[in-house]
């Protein structure tokens, strides 16, 4: 091949590669979506999912329990299940028009969930104790606000004080 042939063919290679008509083209549109959408979610999540986003923004205005800490927490959880759950899944189902369970969404075998939590739960809780223990800290805690029936059990670990 002449060097000016394999030149041009290199050239038109490329300007494939970097043409947007080939970016959404049947075989090329999932990767395209795929990869233009995670970084706007993730940047989405980064900003306004986090804990900072809701202590600095929400909590003035929306407190759960009277508890801010209990709020942010279950505000990024539910943030993260929107965000990096369902968009996700939504985008599978009506863009993609393919099944969850091609993605690996499906249920799983039910029996061995319940024996690896029935087996591993003790396990956990007995750790926790021990570290709680060992670390002179407090692991569960029940901590009651000034309204009735506002009981909440506290899994974080807290450094008792001296």
């Amino acid at each position: 091949m002449a060097p000016s042939a394999e030149k041009e063919s290199l050239m038109n290679r490329f300007k494939s590669i970097i043409s947007p008509d080939g970016f959404f083209s049947r075989e090329n549109k999932k990767s395209t979506i795929i990869l233009l959408s995670a970084p706007v979610i993730l940047t989405t999540f980064k900003y306004f999912g986090m804990k900072n986003f809701y202590l600095n923004h929400l909590a003035p205005t929306f407190v759960f329990f009277e508890n801010s800490e209990l709020t942010s927490a279950l505000y990024t959880f539910f943030a993260s299940f929107i965000l990096l759950g369902w968009i996700p899944a939504l985008i599978i189902k009506f863009v993609f028009h393919e099944p969850l369970s091609v993605f690996g969404v499906q249920l799983g075998d039910i029996r061995f969930v319940t024996k690896s939590f029935l087996l591993i739960s003790p396990v956990m809780i007995a750790l926790t104790r021990l570290y709680a223990v060992r670390f002179g800290g407090e692991v569960w805690r029940l901590e009651c606000h000034s309204r009735p029936n506002s009981c909440l059990l506290s899994l974080t670990y807290r450094q008792t004080s001296c």
